[in-house]
């Protein structure tokens, strides 16, 4: 259970704080506290992975639901022990490893967000507006979906045709009859309440790739918007008109990498293929972080585990080794496939497991890829894995390269149709 303790500050100004906080002996988050998400259908809930929606844009203003009773329940829910709803990718996600989106949601609460949430007030006021505007995207990665991107459009016709349905379910999210992207009017109704937060969190789908977000961009600038703009970006399509006018704000660039070096053009496919190279990525990183804030979001999962180690070498050359950790998201649990657990190289996985343990001890952030490293391979990941190679296998005919001349590593597990 959480404790709410009260203090003065030196101002004199009583204050709450919480004395135990997020921890795997509570279920508290700060987003039901803080946060509004609307997804790119015009979803409203909690936070960017929260699946009980309390409401749609065609139908209320966000700013309505997040004082209106879903809202309160679930705050008092986190001070209770007791999952709210929709909450499940979390509470699936600690069953690995002491990670998952409330953790990060607070580690990001106490850096980027005034860290003055009074707990014992159910009426709050919203500190961060989370949007995806659109699933339009350049890219087609392939841990991704048709439902936040674009460029899966051709690849969804092509595992459709090739594995079951029951399979297709495993493998990619692929809702059918939804319809994608805020309209542009969505900003210029909501924007006296979007310029009161502190953080506004932008993601897709890639922004650079959406006219709502350059709209956005434009009337924060207009109206000499005071508050932290993140944008969670692949960095090929940052143009030089834009960059010029986001280095005017508080921003933030997340770039989402997955790979680095050569892995980066398998793991996060351009169309065409290779049209962007894991070291064009690198340099402009490199180039733009002597403008603004940059900071890489890196998810370790099957196809990337032999090159964690390849990241950390370049990231000790570009960040403060105390810094490592924040550069990793938790890891991939969905689809399930996917995650780090489904492979069979477990020698392998252990002696990673001791190399991050040893070199950056075993408090330390990277603890939570140690943990998924470490977890016992079951008779579901051993299907996952011949799932793996199945859809890995159509893909690349379809793509026309091989996953093996990437990571060659997994030719010796390779299971052939």
């Amino acid at each position: 259970m959480v404790t709410i303790v009260k203090k003065v500050d030196k101002s004199g100004k009583e204050y709450t704080f919480l004395q135990n906080k997020t921890a795997p002996t509570n279920t508290f988050c700060i987003s039901p506290w803080t946060e509004v998400h609307v997804d790119q259908e015009g979803r409203i809930g909690f936070c960017c992975v929260h699946k009980g929606f309390v409401g749609h844009i065609k139908d209320v203003k966000f700013s309505d639901t997040f004082n209106g009773p879903d809202y309160k329940l679930a705050r008092q829910q986190t001070l209770s022990n007791i999952w709210p709803s929709g909450c499940q990718l979390c509470e699936n996600s600690e069953q690995y490893a002491d990670s998952s989106m409330r953790y990060n949601n607070w580690i990001q609460y106490e850096s980027d967000l005034n860290n003055n949430v009074d707990f014992t007030n159910p009426e709050q006021q919203i500190k961060k507006f989370k949007v995806d505007f659109s699933n339009a995207c350049n890219l087609r990665c392939t841990m991704c979906s048709p439902h936040r991107s674009t460029g899966w459009y051709k690849d969804i016709k092509v595992i459709e045709d090739n594995l079951t349905q029951e399979e297709v379910s495993r493998v990619v999210f692929n809702p059918k009859n939804r319809e994608y992207g805020l309209p542009i009017s969505f900003i210029d109704d909501n924007l006296d309440v979007i310029l009161k937060t502190e953080l506004i969190d932008v993601s897709g789908g890639e922004p650079f790739y959406m006219p709502q977000f350059k709209y956005l961009v434009d009337k924060l600038i207009e109206h000499n918007y005071k508050g932290k703009l993140k944008i969670i970006t692949n960095l090929t399509l940052v143009d030089n008109a834009y960059f010029e006018k986001i280095k005017t704000l508080n921003s933030t660039l997340v770039v989402s990498m997955d790979g680095v070096n050569n892995l980066y053009e398998y793991i996060r496919p351009s169309i065409p293929f290779g049209k962007y190279k894991g070291t064009d990525i690198q340099d402009r990183i490199k180039n733009y972080n002597q403008h603004l804030t940059v900071s890489i979001a890196y998810t370790p999962q099957l196809m990337n585990v032999y090159n964690i180690s390849d990241y950390i070498t370049w990231l000790e050359t570009f960040v403060p080794k105390q810094d490592i950790g924040f550069n990793f998201n938790s890891p991939l649990t969905g689809p399930k496939y996917l995650s780090i657990s489904v492979h069979p190289d477990v020698e392998y996985k252990n002696k990673l497991a001791d190399e991050i343990e040893q070199k950056f001890g075993k408090e330390s952030r990277l603890n939570m890829i140690v943990d998924h490293l470490r977890t016992p391979r079951t008779k579901q990941d051993e299907d996952d894995w011949k799932l793996f190679c199945k859809t890995i296998d159509i893909l690349d005919k379809h793509r026309k390269t091989s996953i093996i001349k990437y990571v060659p590593e997994l030719e010796k597990y390779w299971i052939k149709e």
